[in-house]
């Protein structure tokens, strides 16, 4: 069983220590140090909030302006596509050891 811990182990440590995590990481950063787009999301975030409690068009409107302003930040958009590419690899990894535990498993 101290084994299987080491692999999963040094499977976070290798995927910690990748170009991809690590960009992540740096653009995550950036954006956290970012006060104008922290504005924005903050914005974003409350506006959501309200959207899915009530079907108010103005409110629609207004996330939808967010979301474009957000989309002339060019920080922004390297964290969205970082993040997507990190997402996928996460969930091959995840699909992969769910596939492996149910091979297992099966009779």
């Amino acid at each position: 069983m101290n084994n299987i811990e080491k692999e999963i182990d040094d499977l976070f440590n290798e995927l910690e220590s990748s170009d991809l995590y690590k960009n992540y990481k740096n653009v995550k950063k950036q954006l956290e140090e970012n006060t104008e787009l922290n504005k924005i999301l903050t914005e974003v975030k409350r506006l959501q909030k309200i959207a899915v409690n009530e079907k108010d068009k103005q409110v629609e409107l207004e996330l939808k302006k967010l979301y474009e302003e957000l989309d002339n930040y060019p920080l922004y958009q390297s964290y969205l596509s970082i993040k997507e590419e990190l997402e996928e690899q996460l969930q091959h990894i995840s699909f992969t050891l769910n596939d492996y535990f149910k091979s297992i498993l099966e009779l």
